[in-house]
Formats: C-alpha cells, structure tokens, sequence
C-alpha cells in the first residue's frame, strides 16, 4: 500500500493522498472499458479512489473520496469533514455537502441540511458553527435546508441528485 500524488509518485508519511494498492487478488480490467481499467490500474497500483494518509506508527487515515473533493481556491476540501462538523449541531439530523461552480472560487462547498422536526436553526448560525471547528475556507458559502436527503439504493448520500438540485435552481 502507498500514499500517492496526482502524478502517482508516493508522498511522505502524514501528507494525504490517493490510496493504492497492490494485490494478486485486484481486477484483472473492467469489461470492455480500456480507459477505466487504466485509470484504475495505473503504473501496477490499483487506484482505490480513496484520499487519506499514514500517521507515523503506520495507520491508514481515510479522509473522503477523490470524486467527492471539492476544489475550493485551489485547496482541497473533503466534504465528509464538513458534514461530521455539521452533524455535531444540536439541530441537525442529517447533513451533505457538494461543490457548486462559483466565480470566486472555482468550487464553493454548500450543504444541504435536514434538522430535527419541529428544531429551527438558520444557515447563518451554521455556518459560523462550522468555522469554529474548521478553517473557514472549509465552512460552507451556502446552506439550503430540506425534509430528507436524496439516497441511493445502498443508502448512500446521492451527491449526483444533490448537484442536479443546484444546477435547477440556478437556472
């Protein structure tokens, strides 16, 4: 296992990045798809789509997923941190965050939010809650509240439903 660049070269140890590996057991390809099996079997590593990193007694960290990240003023940001932030608010059930296009910043991270029934909270008091425990790059420049968040069959946050959401309404 190592730790690798964009350029696939390994980084030190505590830096994050992609998680590859290698094992007999990986994928021999993906069907009838060249291109995907490159990108995915890279240089001899099976590259996992995870972004993360080893502390120095040797641990994995994982930090988010390389699709996920939002390229926020040319910092990375993982949302899953911003949501861990958001979740520890009284008030919130349920949070997911996404990047949305923005002139300043090439991605801005916004989050949708589910609160507790019958809790109120507004977008403000959110955002300067997450700017306590994260840099403020990190907080979110929009809050947008619904009833539920879009899932998919595994239960998994629908980050592609939420996008779209976006895209509509900027319309």
């Amino acid at each position: 296992m190592r730790i690798a660049d964009a350029d696939g070269r390994e980084v030190p140890l505590g830096s994050e990045g992609e998680v590859c590996v290698r094992t007999p057991l990986a994928i021999q390809g993906y069907y009838q798809n060249p291109q995907a099996t490159e990108e995915f079997l890279h240089s001899g590593w099976c590259h996992t789509g995870d972004i993360g990193f080893l502390d120095n007694e040797g641990y994995l960290h994982i930090s988010g997923r390389k699709k996920n990240m939002i390229k926020s003023g040319g910092i990375s940001v993982f949302p899953e941190e911003i949501e861990d932030i958001l979740r520890r608010h009284p008030a919130v059930a349920d949070a997911a965050v996404v990047g949305v296009k923005s002139q300043e910043w090439g991605e801005a991270v916004q989050a949708f939010v589910v609160l507790h029934h019958g809790v109120a909270c507004s977008a403000d008091a959110l955002i300067h809650f997450c700017k306590e425990s994260l840099a403020a790059y990190k907080a979110p420049k929009v809050v947008a509240f619904l009833s539920a968040l879009p899932r998919t069959g595994l239960g998994k946050i629908d980050r592609e439903k939420l996008e779209g959401m976006n895209r509509a309404t900027q319309r």
